[in-house]
């Protein structure tokens, strides 16, 4: 058996540049991840770890991160994510 290797989450700020060419047909993807549970976005809205649609819009302010179970915009809750593999 192998060693585990952590994950190497990436600053949400970076989705729209590093995603870019990841995009379905349907203009995002699904992607993994972590959120701050804290924030009113997330609190009390499933675990801290998750799959999330990343959708960009025309500008940056209008990308959005979907829970990909419940539908729900997290807003500013996801402090990083990563392509599952």
């Amino acid at each position: 058996m192998s060693a585990t290797t952590p994950i190497t989450w990436n600053d949400p700020t970076t989705a729209r540049a590093s995603l870019a060419g990841l995009l379905d047909a349907a203009g995002g993807i699904t992607v993994l991840v972590r959120i701050d549970t804290n924030n009113p976005h997330a609190k009390s809205n499933g675990p801290k770890y998750r799959s999330a649609r990343f959708a960009p819009a025309v500008t940056t302010e209008g990308d959005h991160w979907l829970d990909a179970n419940t539908g729900l915009d997290l807003h500013t809750a996801v402090t990083g994510w990563a392509v599952p593999e």
